[in-house]
Formats: C-alpha cells, structure tokens, sequence
C-alpha cells in the first residue's frame, strides 16, 4: 500500500505515524479490492481472486499515485484511466479506420472516492465521470465525427456510502445498481477488450444489408443484437451484506433519473443479486446471478460462472441472460476459453477465444452469432495493458439478409 501524501499542521505528524502503522497492520490480512478501480463492483470481486497470494501484485494494482491522507483518518484518491486503440471494421462491403476511438467496453474515465473511518463504520462519497466523446459505442460508417458535449449519460456515479464489517454497506445516489457486473463476471483477464457484451468493441456500427439498394442506417446496430444485458447504473439504494463464507447478496430500488425522457424518470426500478467467490484447492472460482424488473413487469434474469486453474493459468467463463421485450424474450449465451501466463517478468499475459450466440434481438426468430479472440499484455509497472482483439460478428432474421462483419481493435489502457 502506498504512503499516502499527508496536509501539513500542527500534529500530524503523530497522526499520520498512528495511520501509516495502523495501515501496515490491516496490510497483513486481506483488504477488499476498491471498487473504483475496476469497472463494476463484481470485477472488484474477481480483481481480488485474480491477486490472490501474490501481495507484490496487489501492491502494484491497487497504488495510488494521487493519494490524500488526513489527520482524521480519511482520505481523497483521485483516480481514472485513458483507454483508447485503433478500430479496424469491414462490414462485408467497406473497411472503415476509426481511431484513437475510446474503448466502450471499459470506456475512460476520472473520478474522486473520499473515505473516512469512524470507529467501527467506514463512510464513503465517490464522483466519476466517463469520456464517450468519441467512442466505439456510437461512431459508425454514417456519422464518424466527436461528439464534445457532456451529456448526462457521461455521468457514472455520484454517491454517498457506509459500511461495516458485521453489517455491509448501503449506498444512496446515482451509481451501480445490484445486478451490475452479474454478467461481466470473468477471471481471464481479457475483460478490457472482451467480455459477454461481446457488442461494444464496435456497438455504434452498422451492419450492412446484401442488398446494395437497401440504406445502411436502416439496418441494426451491432450493439442492439448483440447485447450482453448487464445491470444497469442508475439513482438508487442499494444494500449489499456483508460476506458469508464467500458469499453476498444485494438489493436496489432506483430511477433513471438522468433520462431525458419524463416518463421513465418515473419508472421504479428494482433488482436483487447474488455473488459467491472462494477458493478451492488450486482453482479460484466466481458465480453470480441476477434478477431486474421495473413497473411495467419488464424482467431479466442473468448469470455467470468463472472458474481459474491457477499452477496453469487456464481459465473457463459461461455467463447466460435472458430479457422480456414486448412478445418475446431475447436471450444468448456466452462462453470464454482463456490463459493466464507468466511469459514476460513485467505483467502477465492473458489470451483468450470465447463464443456468443443470443437469439430474438430486434425481431422474433433472429440469431445472433460472434466469436473472437482477445490478447492482454500487462506492464505492472507503468500501470499499463496493451490489447488485441479480432472479432466477427453474424446476424440473421426473416426480414433481409445481411453481411458479416469483423472488427479488429488494438490499442491500450493505462492508469492513474
């Protein structure tokens, strides 16, 4: 744990001696990965599983270059990370280049968490915000230009939080709801570059039609057939418990109180969550499962299953969800192969091939195919991963026929 900056005054330096010793002391035992360093709270989890003895690892993921600490015992992190690559996608007719293009599935940020110790209680604030200025979420073969307006889509917590040991940890305002990073569980370490939602390494792009009259942007979206239906961040109470033999379980009630649109403004919004991780014997094992309704009885069920051999680094990820949309439930399932290996002394290397099949996106009987391969180099150092990934992507339904596409990305995200 790194030695946080202190403010100058009369008896701090008592103060921050009693803080660094006290520090050391908690150093000893485990400490919960901070949730502002991984993208949702349940990739804390599995950052966690990931470390597991290797304290010179944890060291190096969780040091803060922007630490302030105080004479009361709390302290001010300012935190974030750039991620950004070139985008390469041929949509069967055009091969278009974009980039540097922010990378949607973990998209840059900065943000503030303050914390401050009060006897047996822990209580928090956090602020973040997300860079989707120009972004594989949105840019396409139609419109490639920035957009530089903040919008309140940007916005991805403002939140305040307490927590205890013997009683978990409530959170009020806008920030994850329980189901977010249910289907996002995956220890293989290729997450930055590729996960379930299989769609936002090119999600803003359209496929294209067979049919040369037909106009592009009357097509879908990759990313509105291939969703990966995780939990949402939303204005919300959330209670999450306190850990049970590895397991915890959440629940929230929120609103989307940052649409534009009134009417769902006022949608209640409900979701509950279970999350388990544990070791046993050589293989690190995560599961989680999810359940989202709102008012109008719209319901989602998701899931997923990691499991890591740590003495070969083989790793193994399923995850599965299911949504009701009007007369049909689109649904898919995922499933990752991947590799964690020690090739070079500075960071890890992970690789990873995975497979996507989702069914009834946009109209009744439709299907949804990708499979692709992911590349992680970690520079522990520089606090840096380099990334690759290759990613085709197929859509059928009875409407028209439409051409495959492959995306290649490669770029990289660094931290401070």
């Amino acid at each position: 744990m790194r030695r946080p900056h202190h403010i100058p005054g009369a008896g701090l330096a008592t103060a921050a001696t009693a803080l660094w010793t006290a520090c050391g002391a908690l150093a000893q035992a485990p400490l919960p990965y901070p949730e502002y360093l991984s993208e949702d709270p349940y990739q804390a989890r599995t950052e966690e599983l990931l470390e597991g003895e290797d304290e010179a690892l944890a060291r190096v993921k969780r040091q803060e270059r922007l630490t302030w600490g105080f004479a009361d015992g709390s302290t001010l992190n300012l935190y974030g990370w750039l991620n950004y690559g070139i985008l390469f996608f041929d949509d069967g007719r055009e091969t278009n280049t974009y980039g540097p293009i922010d990378n949607a599935n973990s998209p840059s940020r900065i943000g503030l968490a303050y914390t401050r110790p009060a006897e047996t209680w822990t209580f928090g604030a956090r602020v973040e915000v997300q860079n989707l200025f120009y972004s594989t979420a949105f840019v396409n073969q139609v419109d490639s230009s920035p957009d530089f307006d903040f919008r309140r889509r940007d916005i991805r917590w403002i939140e305040v939080s307490a927590s205890a040991p013997t009683v978990g940890r409530i959170s009020l305002g806008q920030g994850s709801m329980a189901t977010d990073g249910v289907t996002n569980l995956d220890l293989s370490g290729t997450t930055v570059v590729g996960y379930s939602s299989v769609g936002d390494a090119a999600s803003g792009q359209f496929l294209r039609f067979r049919d040369r009259d037909l106009p592009i942007e009357d097509g879908p979206q990759v990313g509105q057939v291939f969703r990966g239906f995780n939990g949402p961040r939303r204005v919300r109470l959330r209670y999450t418990s306190r850990d049970f033999s590895g397991f915890t379980a959440s629940v929230a009630y929120g609103r989307d109180l940052l649409s534009n649109r009134s009417d769902v403004r006022e949608e209640d919004l409900f979701d509950v969550s279970l999350f388990y991780a544990g070791d046993h014997g050589d293989v690190q094992f995560g599961a989680a499962a999810g359940y989202f309704w709102d008012a109008f009885d719209r319901e989602t069920l998701s899931g997923a299953v990691s499991a890591l051999h740590r003495p070969t680094g083989l790793n193994l990820t399923f995850a599965a969800a299911g949504s009701d949309v009007g007369d049909r439930t689109e649904a898919y399932w995922y499933t990752k192969l991947g590799l964690l290996s020690d090739v070079f002394a500075f960071g890890t290397t992970a690789a990873s091939i995975d497979y996507y099949s989702g069914r009834d996106f946009r109209v009744r009987g439709s299907e949804s195919t990708s499979y692709g391969f992911a590349l992680v180099q970690n520079i522990d150092d520089a606090r840096t991963e380099l990334w690759l990934t290759l990613r085709r992507y197929q859509y059928e339904d009875d409407t028209a026929d439409f051409r495959d596409a492959l995306a290649v990305y490669g770029g990289f995200r660094w931290r401070f």
